[in-house]
């Protein structure tokens, strides 16, 4: 997708944001454990769609961002 493209699209996603080239969105969860779940979900996602998000963890915060 080109930038009109993906800016067209913004609106439909709740608590995503672009950044650079790429869409990101900051996760809060009540503990380590939670956001390892959520990562686990998110990579078996990834894996069926061969498109593989950059994932950043820091105990109880995720970010994801998809380029």
């Amino acid at each position: 997708m080109n930038l009109e493209e993906i800016e067209k699209h913004m609106g439909k996603l709740d608590d995503w944001a672009l950044e650079g080239n790429g869409i990101i969105k900051d996760i809060n969860f009540k503990d380590f454990k939670e956001s390892l779940i959520f990562i686990n979900k998110v990579a078996e996602i990834a894996e069926k769609n061969n498109h593989h998000p950059m994932i950043l963890i820091d105990f109880n915060y995720v970010r994801l961002t998809l380029t």
